[in-house]
């Protein structure tokens, strides 16, 4: 049976808005297509009608997560001109520990993207530029240099969720996004 044009972009989008929210929430390598297609509401068969290989999903679910994450972050910075501060506040509180899988794909993604391919590495690379672009444009910097303090506070935010998302104990957890905001 075949489909319309229409309905093979919406179930596309279907799939990479799943597999975006899996690879966050599981990893590269813990997510399966099987399990993407699943979540998506298709066999597993249906998946090379769509993607040439998971690393052809990877790149694109990249992309998602990223505008993602920038569209809910970027939603919380309400404002023109946002202090470092400000920044990392509302960073720390796009992320959501009951649901990783709608979190900041650099403390998620970043190690695996690190150990994959040219492509993936390209990828994470320009989302991440795009990410900092963005943030730079709603921080106020006396100092100038915008750019580059979005992408120590990217950092810092993504190192600081990863490490909180490391350790059992919810009191450590918080003590380090509270030592994040005090770096600040």
């Amino acid at each position: 049976m075949r489909y319309s044009p229409n309905q093979k972009k919406t179930t596309h989008e279907r799939v990479l808005s799943e597999a975006s929210r899996m690879f966050r929430e599981r990893g590269y390598r813990g997510t399966g297509v099987g399990a993407v297609m699943r979540a998506s509401g298709m066999t597993a068969g249906g998946f090379y009608a769509h993607f040439s290989s998971k690393e052809a999903l990877f790149l694109e679910s990249l992309a998602v997560a990223f505008r993602d994450f920038r569209r809910r972050l970027l939603a919380e910075v309400r404002r023109r001109s946002a202090s470092p501060d400000q920044i990392i506040r509302e960073y720390f509180d796009a992320q959501s520990d009951e649901d990783p899988g709608a979190g900041c794909p650099i403390p998620a993604l970043a190690a695996e993207a690190a150990r994959s391919s040219s492509a993936v590495r390209k990828t994470f690379e320009r989302e991440l530029q795009e990410t900092a672009a963005a943030v730079a444009a709603r921080l106020v910097d006396p100092k100038g240099e915008s750019e580059e303090t979005a992408l120590a506070l990217l950092a810092l935010g993504a190192g600081g969720v990863l490490l909180s998302r490391a350790v059992e104990n919810r009191e450590v957890a918080k003590s380090i996004l509270e030592a994040c905001l005090r770096a600040i």
